[in-house]
Formats: structure tokens, C-alpha cells, sequence
């Protein structure tokens, strides 16, 4: 312990900057979850105004939130593998990435089937930020 002590008073900017690293990727971590949590809540709020803009009957409506489970469940074991073949710090990162670029295409999607190809990878990459975080 004390030789510990006495390596981080002789060390001070290389144990700030590691503080800093694991504040930063705390907060990244956060911001993540709280995507992915907002995400839920957002789609299963705005289903009707979903359905009254792309006109939409009962059935298909079921389709959005039905495609959107069934990609987070297969997405389940390929979050496990590709995490171990990369890492968690590069699979969060795609994650995040994948996971905007989806949710930028769901809100310009002009129909249904364009709401339901963007909806699908963006559950995909959800779970890999539950997995991640």
C-alpha cells in the first residue's frame, strides 16, 4: 500500500489524467444508458402521432414495435460475440455510432417500410449499449 501511495505522489499528472479517462468514460456510459432508455419510452409515447403521420392501420403498427423486439432478441448473442472479439470500448463506441445514424433514418422515414428497416438496426445497437454499459 504504501508503495502504491508513494508512486501516485511521484505520478500526479499520469493519476489525474487517468481520473479524467474514467470520469469521461463514466459520463459517455451514462449518456448511453440514457439513450437507449429514452428510446423505449419515446417510441411506445408517440406510436398514434407514428400512426396518424404514415397512416397507418392496427396491423402495421404492430409490425413497427414487433420488428423492433424481435431484432433486440437476436441481437442478444451477437452483442456477447462481437464484444469478445473486439472489446466493450470499441463495441460501445460502434453502438453509439450505429445506434445515431438508425435513429436519424427512423426520424426521416416517410414509410413504413423505411421506419421498419431503420428500426430494426437501431434495436440491434440498443442492446449493444445495455450490453456495454
Amino acid at each position: 500500500m504504501a508503495r502504491l501511495l508513494a508512486f501516485a505522489m511521484t505520478q500526479p499528472e499520469s493519476v489525474a489524467r487517468d481520473s479524467r479517462r474514467l470520469w469521461l468514460g463514466y459520463g459517455a456510459m451514462c449518456v448511453g444508458m440514457f439513450m437507449a432508455i429514452l428510446d423505449i419510452q419515446v417510441v411506445a409515447s408517440s406510436l398514434t402521432n407514428i400512426a396518424a403521420a404514415l397512416d397507418l392501420s392496427d396491423s402495421q403498427l404492430g409490425w413497427i414495435q414487433t420488428s423492433y423486439l424481435m431484432a433486440e432478441v437476436i441481437a442478444i448473442p451477437l452483442t456477447a460475440l462481437l464484444t469478445r472479439a473486439f472489446s466493450l470500448r470499441w463495441m460501445f463506441a460502434a453502438a453509439t455510432l450505429a445506434f445515431t445514424v438508425a435513429s436519424i433514418g427512423c426520424a426521416l422515414s416517410g414509410s413504413i417500410g423505411m421506419l421498419i428497416a431503420f428500426r430494426v438496426p437501431r434495436s440491434a445497437w440498443r442492446r449493444a449499449f445495455l450490453a456495454a454499459c
